[in-house]
Order: C-alpha cells, then sequence, then structure tokens
C-alpha cells in the first residue's frame, strides 16, 4: 500500500520561527545602537551678565594745565647765590590711578656752559610753601630729590616715581626750587640756559 507524500502547507515549523525570532532580535539591537544619536537629551545654560570693559584715562594736571608756564621759577639777571621758587599743584584728572616722576634738563645755547660749572641746583618738595623775596625758597614739608645738573643731553629723572593717585584725586602741593650756586665762576656772566621741567605719568602703580 503506498502512502502519498506529505504536502506543503507554507506554515514555519517551530525551529523555523525561532530562527526568524533570533534574527529580528538581532535587527532591533543593531537598529537602537545605530540610532543612540537620536535620543533627546534635556539642557539647560546659565549666562553671566554685565561682562562690560571700559578703559580708564590719565590725565595729569600741573595747577590744572597740561602746559603750566611759570611766573616765578624763572631768573633774570641772577648773580651767584640767588634761588627761585614756585608752588605747583599736581592733580590727577583722570578716571585711573596713577604715579608721576618729575624730569629735567637743561637747554639752551649755554646749557653746557652752566653743566661744565655745576651751577644750578633744583629741589622738589612735596606740600612745601614758598618763602621769602626776592630770593625765594621752599620751606617745610617733605624734600623728594635736590638734584645739581652737571651735564646736558636727554631728560633725567629727578624725583622718583611718586604716588599713586587716585583717579580725579585732590591736587598735592610740590614747590620747586631753583638754586645759582654761590661759587658760579664769571665766565657765566651773560649766558642764558632755560630749565625744561616736565611731570611725568603711568599707570604702573605697583
Amino acid at each position: 500500500m503506498k502512502h502519498a507524500a506529505p504536502r506543503e502547507t507554507g506554515r514555519v515549523r517551530p525551529s523555523g520561527r525561532l530562527a526568524l525570532a533570533v534574527l529580528a532580535l538581532v535587527g532591533a539591537v543593531v537598529v537602537l545602537m545605530g540610532g543612540q544619536g537620536t535620543f533627546a537629551f534635556w539642557t539647560d545654560e546659565a549666562t553671566v551678565r554685565g561682562t562690560a570693559i571700559e578703559t580708564g584715562t590719565l590725565d595729569l594736571k600741573v595747577n590744572g594745565s597740561d602746559s603750566h608756564v611759570t611766573t616765578t621759577l624763572g631768573m633774570a639777571a641772577m648773580v651767584p647765590g640767588q634761588t627761585s621758587a614756585e608752588v605747583v599743584s599736581v592733580r590727577n584728572s583722570g578716571s585711573a590711578p596713577l604715579t608721576y616722576t618729575v624730569n629735567a634738563a637743561l637747554t639752551g645755547p649755554d646749557a653746557a656752559a652752566f653743566a661744565s660749572a655745576g651751577a644750578l641746583e633744583l629741589r622738589v618738595v612735596r606740600n612745601g610753601t614758598r618763602s621769602g623775596q626776592p630770593h625765594a625758597t621752599c620751606t617745610g614739608g617733605q624734600v623728594l630729590a635736590t638734584h645739581r645738573f652737571v651735564a646736558t643731553g636727554p631728560t633725567t629723572v629727578v624725583a622718583a616715581r611718586q604716588g599713586p593717585l587716585a583717579g580725579n584725586s585732590a591736587a598735592t602741593p610740590v614747590c620747586l626750587q631753583v638754586s645759582f650756586s654761590g661759587s658760579a665762576p664769571s665766565s657765566l656772566q651773560g649766558r642764558t640756559t632755560t630749565l625744561a621741567l616736565t611731570f611725568a605719568a603711568t599707570s604702573d602703580v605697583s
């Protein structure tokens, strides 16, 4: 007796279903691993405000001016032993603190003659006062420097760095005294020189 051959019914055998399930699981894992960058992460941020930056200003004034013209420091028809003096106010009119030096140089046609004789001396006195007539001197206060001019050339720092002066600070009186040596040689008769004075400011307050 012959048996009929089994027919294909299109059903997946249990072993086939297991294989399909494994493949589906592997595919899902691959998809999940490959799509990690698509997850939505929560974020937040905080800002820093008040970061405007404004530069300060340096504005050193002598008697309220950038170019003071003295009326009492110069000497005419001077003779050995004569002195002259003037009190100037030094003020920081800028917004940034500063320090300053007092610089000086001999200039003019006969500067070399005065320098070689060492005939002129400058004294700088903080909080000093002018006294005496006609040969005025600086009295009181703190002597910052006494400098005898023995050479011509570039401006020399006479009084080392002073300050610091705060921005928009009150004025500080500084007395300047010029002395013509009592032992000045007669060869300086009729000669002329100019004392160039500069108050130089810097923002270096260290």
